[in-house]
């Protein structure tokens, strides 16, 4: 069993698909090569944060997780890229679904060992994991970077009291839109997470590469989101492991969040709070899907080899 790590992430993938209730959901799936006839190998889901496709990120630390012994599923979630759904329509609970619609898939490929499967999420894929693992005793190892415990403190710590009064007011009358003509009002993502002017501007170098990232949103995902709490079934994740990571320059998502979780989450828990850092120690090359920098990938592989070693 090898991996060249030199060799295109992306090209060493397989395209798959497979349905969430009645939506198809695009992956990428990543298998070492070389395994043994009848030899089962742990595998890892990978939950990109909000607005995010399966491209980024994602693919470095695939490979990386191959060369471990790993396989590794990334996916679009419903509404977002190649998947399918409503577009835009980017609702939570729905979104915890296609996680665990990601582990049944799982299940169905015969060099994994069902086991041993784990689940990463990344920023808002950090808050889906934590609600599907607390729902679904298959995900046997969580790993949360930096995702929100409560949406609706989170989100008046991030725009302010009177932008979130605003808001209240959209999602009412798009409430009663909805009801009386089935149809919903569509926000720009970047109204919704509050970006300042140089991220939009980073992000919309990114969209040049990847147009689907960041897409408009519907008011009925706001809404949803207002309402999901992780930190309420935290605790229901236990006795299996969760590693807790932020950082302390995190600013879209303060490390208290984290913290947060960490208080109502049950043994066995670990929180990391990274020191002040940039986005290069966290990620490597965030927007080509080169993986996460070593000291990140190298905690998340000894918590993974902790709890859902290779056999």
């Amino acid at each position: 069993m090898s991996t060249d790590l030199s060799a295109d992430p992306l090209e060493s993938a397989t395209r798959v698909s497979f349905y969430s209730d009645h939506a198809k959901i695009a992956g990428l799936i990543w298998i070492p090569k070389g395994i043994l006839t009848g030899k089962k190998l742990p595998a890892v889901v990978l939950a990109r944060g909000f607005g995010s496709l399966k491209e980024f990120v994602n693919p470095g630390f695939a490979m990386r997780l191959n060369q471990e012994g790993y396989i590794a599923l990334a996916f679009d979630y419903r509404g977002l890229g190649e998947s399918g759904g409503i577009p835009g329509n980017l609702l939570p609970l729905d979104h915890c679904e296609d996680i665990r619609a990601c582990m049944t898939f799982l299940e169905s490929v015969p060099e994994v060992d069902t086991e041993k499967i784990g689940l990463i999420g990344d920023s808002m894929g950090a808050s889906h994991v934590i609600y599907a693992a607390a729902l679904d005793k298959r995900a046997k190892c969580v790993i949360s970077y930096g995702g929100p415990g409560n949406m609706d403190r989170w989100f008046r710590g991030l725009i302010g009291y009177e932008r979130y009064l605003d808001w209240k007011k959209k999602i009412e009358e798009n409430r009663r839109q909805r009801t009386l003509t089935g149809n919903s009002t569509y926000v720009s993502t970047f109204d919704f997470l509050a970006f300042s002017q140089r991220e939009r501007q980073e992000w919309d170098v990114m969209r040049k590469e990847f147009p689907k990232i960041m897409p408009d949103i519907t008011v009925d995902t706001v809404e949803r989101y207002l309402e999901y709490e992780p930190e309420l079934v935290v605790d229901r994740i236990s006795p299996r492991p969760l590693f807790l990571v932020t950082a302390e320059t995190s600013v879209i998502v303060p490390p208290d969040e984290s913290d947060f979780l960490y208080q109502k989450a049950r043994e066995p828990k670990k929180l990391w709070v990274i020191p002040h850092s940039t986005a290069d120690f966290r990620y490597a090359t965030h927007s080509k899907g080169h993986g996460y920098s070593e000291p990140v990938a190298n905690a998340f592989l000894d918590w993974l080899k902790q709890w859902i070693p290779p056999s």
